[in-house]
């Protein structure tokens, strides 16, 4: 009876051992897909080699587009008049660009502005007989002198100072004929037919700046102040963003001022630092920065509430010890709660494995990488192993067929 009962504790033994073997291996049994070639093409797998990077200190920040003064150009009429608008007039949110003309302002000439130029050229006309005759008298003195003061009969100073006040009465006649030409041209043009287009009096509006037109005060011709509003033009390719930085981190940026990068039309760009705004948010309570970006896109609009990344530097923790990988964000699933990958073993197969997550990124996900040990046990991902980054869920619904409807 003893060794009948022995027998029978040895063969349970044996069993409890191999079900305890098949229950180990069933795991591994159930984590690999194999598809076909022509499979893989169908279900349209892809998979992008894991690299190595250096795990830095990452925050996700928001902020929000601030008119950006520096980019915003005002036309302004500068004297009154009439403002004559024609084709070349832009339209509300047309792009213009530097040196166009857009339009011409009629400057308006008052009676009591005409009148004072008519009483200063009847003044220089006046004034011009006597410098004249001035300029003669003076002539026909320094010809007087000169034989005598060639002779030595008197001093050489006489005729020196007959010669200054010579050319003192021909630069005022000079002069009196300039500014009577200058005030009947002023006057003629001042006074002349409404088509006339050459004109002091017709000043052409030139823009200096590139941009888009935001806002448009005057549409048609019309009457205008000297100083008045007339168009507002914005240059959209360089946009300034509010950031609030949280009060744990600030200390730290104000020390290195990293830039922030936000994705900008489909591409990364990196924002340069301007400064403080010596403010903090009321809501939030969060320290606020100014960051300037190029749009060449135009995709940021004043208002719009934009996410961030802001780079720390490289972070001192004991993951800098170990390696750690950066994948696509399209390569990581979720499955009762755990992130997963798939893995590329081979041509034809592919193996479910947990990865440990680190940071996130609106593109990258940052996972730890994983040692031989960990990969027997299907956890983590070796550098340059390819992970599938397109079909994940169709592999995973494979997985979960194959393992007979048990989805644990």
């Amino acid at each position: 009876m003893i060794s009948i009962i022995g027998c029978r504790g040895e063969r349970g033994e044996e069993q409890e051992n191999k079900a305890e073997a098949v229950s180990a291996q069933s795991p591994r049994q159930t984590t690999s897909v194999n598809l076909q070639t022509d499979q893989i093409e169908r279900l349209g797998i892809a998979t992008i080699p894991a690299t190595a990077v250096t795990l830095s200190d990452t925050h996700t920040v928001y902020g929000r587009v601030v008119p950006n003064p520096n980019t915003t150009y005002d036309v302004f009429a500068p004297y009154a008049g009439e403002l004559i608008v024609d084709s070349k007039w832009p339209s509300l949110a047309a792009t213009v660009t530097k040196g166009d003309v857009v339009g011409s302002l009629k400057v308006r000439v008052s009676p009591e502005i005409v009148a004072d130029l008519r009483s200063r050229l009847k003044e220089s006309e006046a004034r011009l007989p006597s410098d004249l005759d001035a300029v003669e008298s003076l002539s026909q003195i320094v010809k007087g002198l000169q034989p005598v003061a060639n002779k030595q009969i008197l001093s050489r100073t006489e005729l020196d100072a007959a010669m200054a006040n010579l050319a003192k009465a021909q630069a005022q006649v000079a002069s009196d004929r300039s500014i009577v030409s200058s005030l009947a041209s002023v006057l003629a043009e001042a006074e002349i037919s409404e088509d006339t287009h050459s004109s002091h009096f017709r000043l052409p509006l030139v823009l200096s700046k590139s941009g888009q037109v935001t806002d448009l005060f005057v549409s048609t011709s019309c009457f205008v102040e000297a100083g008045q509003h007339l168009a507002r033009i914005v240059d959209q390719s360089k946009q300034i963003v509010r950031f609030e930085i949280p009060l744990s981190n600030y200390s730290e940026f104000e020390k290195t001022q990293n830039a922030i990068t936000v994705t900008v039309g489909g591409s990364e760009v990196k924002g340069r630092y301007l400064g403080d705004t010596g403010e903090v948010s009321p809501s939030s309570q969060l320290r606020q920065y100014l960051f300037e970006f190029k749009d060449e896109g135009r995709s940021l609009r004043p208002g719009q509430v934009i996410q961030g990344r802001l780079d720390l530097g490289a972070q001192v923790s004991d993951v800098q010890t170990n390696s750690v990988l950066e994948i696509p964000s399209s390569a990581l699933l979720y499955h009762q709660g755990l992130p997963l990958v798939f893995v590329k073993i081979s041509d034809e197969a592919f193996q479910r494995r947990s990865v440990q997550v680190l940071s996130f990124a609106e593109s990258k996900v940052v996972i730890r990488s994983s040692s031989d040990t960990s990969r027997d046990l299907q956890i983590g991902v070796a550098e340059g192993e390819s992970v599938v980054t397109s079909g994940t869920q169709m592999l995973l619904s494979r997985l979960f067929l194959q393992s007979g409807g048990d989805d644990d």
